[in-house]
């Protein structure tokens, strides 16, 4: 490109998301960053002299990038078509893009069973009383000891988590723990120090699987974390007005808030706010703030159609309670979208042993199970998720029976711990 070709529009090649970030890594590491915004401001509608000024770039830079991406074929204009590289060609078929966004994080769509294995095996250890000074246990006969040597426990690995490792050993398995709703692929090549060649391998494998999502950037904008079929509010229909007779004055019809709302706490629901101005949005924080208190202020702004209700109330350690008439709060103001997870994504979302807890407990059952970890306490897990203590143990009983755990579970234990009597 040179100077006189400024007012050409500028349009990207298509290309799949994994090659894009290989653009815009060979674009940083050349260019530095202002090239990746570059390429982000292009189009295919802006002018090469809009972008320009948009990035804030001396016309000398901005034609040496834009030269560097016609000749690698990463943009065309008018004049002057660039060709996809083999590489590209090979990884995705050409799509048209509507907009462009930043890179977008993967989405992982199964939770790791070995993980809650080895979180509630800690918790139930937690749960023992402690050993009282002095007192010590008998001795084994030396034949009984011989057969009783510890054996090294197993690894326990999901079916998915087996492919990877079968695959590609430990770099595997440590690309998809490391997957969550924020990093990147950058992140995780910084973080793993495994060669770029490698992740993308790791990368194609797990969206060949369905082990992962590699979604499009517009697309992960306007759709939620998991394929469900929106909720449809049926309406009535409205009676034909005569054409002879003029309308009514009586104003615009006000909408009914609550046939919008089909909210049952015993569901899990993914809560998308509707685009609202900022008086709205500052008028429904102020109501929110004065009805339930900030801890809901901060759940509104992580309803963005990319978490759960149960992620809201594990991340931000709301009352569930609380959270539910705030959600049906804002949805009686028509300023949120519910949509119900299906079977199916509950099985994607949180595997075969999540779907088995979820068929007999309900958001209960998904709730404790995922407020299970490491660091967590019973009294903590059982707080946080307002489960009534009783139906807690007995949900952590099938937990501990779902995950096959070979360490003994003491419910008698559990029920004394938090204050409650056994049931009889």
């Amino acid at each position: 490109m040179d100077r006189y070709s400024l007012k050409n529009i500028l349009e990207k090649e298509p290309c799949g998301t994994i090659e894009r970030y290989r653009v815009e890594k060979g674009l940083s590491d050349k260019f530095g960053p202002d090239a990746v915004k570059v390429y982000l401001l292009i189009d295919g509608k802006t002018p090469a002299e809009e972008v320009m000024r948009k990035a804030d770039l001396a016309e000398q830079k901005f034609v040496e990038i834009m030269t560097y991406m016609e000749e690698k074929g990463i943009v065309k204009t008018e004049e002057k078509r660039g060709v996809l590289t083999d590489a590209m060609a090979k990884i995705a078929p050409p799509q048209p893009l509507k907009e462009e966004v930043a890179p977008i994080p993967m989405l992982k769509t199964e939770e790791t069973g070995s993980e809650k294995v080895s979180a509630l095996e800690a918790l139930i250890e937690k749960t023992k009383p402690p050993e009282k000074p002095g007192e010590s246990k008998p001795e084994e006969k030396p034949a009984q000891a011989a057969q009783e040597q510890p054996k090294p426990a197993p690894v326990l690995r999901t079916p998915l988590e087996k492919k990877l490792y079968e695959k590609f050993g430990d770099e595997g398995l440590d690309a998809y723990f490391m997957i969550d709703e924020f990093k990147t692929p950058k992140d995780i090549l910084r973080e793993t120090k495994m060669s770029e060649e490698q992740l993308i391998r790791i990368l194609e494998f797990m969206n060949n699987e369905g082990i992962i999502r590699l979604e499009k950037p517009q697309e992960a904008m306007e759709k939620p974390i998991l394929k469900a079929p929106a909720p449809q509010v049926q309406q009535k229909p409205e009676k034909p007005v005569a054409a002879p007779q003029p309308p009514k004055p009586v104003g615009k019809p006000v909408p009914q808030p609550i046939a919008k709302v089909a909210f049952n706490k015993d569901e899990i629901y993914i809560p998308t706010i509707s685009p609202l101005n900022l008086l709205t949005k500052l008028r429904i924080e102020a109501d929110l703030l004065k009805r339930y208190g900030n801890d809901c202020v901060k759940a509104f702004s992580m309803m963005n159609g990319k978490r759960t209700n149960v992620k809201i109330i594990k991340d931000t350690k709301i009352n569930p309670a609380k959270l539910d008439d705030a959600m049906t709060f804002l949805a009686e103001k028509g300023v949120m979208k519910l949509q119900p997870l299906t079977p199916e994504s509950i099985k994607e979302l949180y595997g075969e042993e999540g779907s088995g807890i979820y068929g007999k407990y309900r958001r209960d059952g998904i709730l404790l199970y995922e407020l299970i970890d490491k660091k967590a306490t019973l009294k903590d897990i059982v707080k946080i998720s307002g489960i009534e203590p009783r139906l807690a143990v007995e949900i952590f009983s099938f937990i501990h029976k779902v995950l096959g755990l070979e360490i003994p579970l003491d419910t008698e234990l559990l029920y004394k711990q938090l204050g409650v009597k056994p049931q009889k």
